[in-house]
C-alpha cells in the first residue's frame, strides 16, 4: 500500500499517460524514451526499460526535473478541455473562436485536415511543434493566424 503514494509509482504513471496520449515514445529499437517529434529524452542501457530508467533518473538531476515537468505541463495541458469548446453546432465557429480564438483555429484545422495533432504536438505544413509553442506562433505571427482564421471560419465567426 505505501508503493501507492510513492512519488516513483506517481511519476511512472504519469509518464506511461503520457505515452498512452502520444506525448512520448517508447523507441524498442535504441531502448530510448522519445518526444512525439523524435528527439531523444534518455537511452536506457540495454536490459533497462526506458520508462524505469527515466523516472529513476529524473529524482537524480535538475534536468530529469525539468523533463519530467515538461511531460507533466502537456499531459495536463492535453486532459485539460479548455481549448477545447463545444457547443451548439450553428453558433459554435463564432461563440468558440470569441471565446479560445487559438484553441478553436487548432480544433478546426484538425477537423479540416489542414493541421494533424498527435499528443501534444500540433503539425502543420511538414513541421511539427509543442501545442503551446505552435499557439505562440499564432500569437506573434499575425499573417498566419488571419490565414488561417480566413480558411477556417466563416466571416461572421471573426467580422467583430
Amino acid at each position: 500500500m505505501r508503493a501507492l503514494n510513492s512519488p516513483a509509482v506517481k511519476r511512472k504513471a504519469r509518464v506511461l499517460d503520457a505515452i498512452e496520449n502520444q506525448i512520448v515514445y517508447v523507441n524498442r529499437a535504441n531502448n530510448s524514451l522519445t518526444w512525439g517529434n523524435g528527439n531523444i529524452i534518455t537511452t536506457a542501457p540495454m536490459g533497462k526499460d526506458p520508462v524505469d530508467y527515466f523516472v529513476d533518473s529524473s529524482f537524480k538531476n535538475s534536468a530529469g526535473e525539468s523533463v519530467y515537468a515538461e511531460i507533466d505541463n502537456q499531459l495536463d495541458e492535453l486532459m485539460n478541455p479548455h481549448d477545447e469548446i463545444v457547443v451548439d453546432a450553428d453558433k459554435a465557429d463564432t461563440t468558440a473562436f470569441n471565446i479560445d480564438p487559438y484553441g478553436t483555429i487548432i480544433r478546426l484545422g484538425k477537423v479540416s485536415g489542414l493541421l494533424e495533432q498527435k499528443g501534444g504536438y500540433v503539425k502543420y505544413q511538414g513541421e511539427s511543434y509543442r501545442k503551446t509553442d505552435f499557439i505562440k506562433l499564432l500569437k506573434s505571427n499575425s499573417d498566419l493566424f488571419d490565414d488561417l482564421k480566413v480558411k477556417l471560419l466563416p466571416k461572421e465567426a471573426y467580422a467583430n
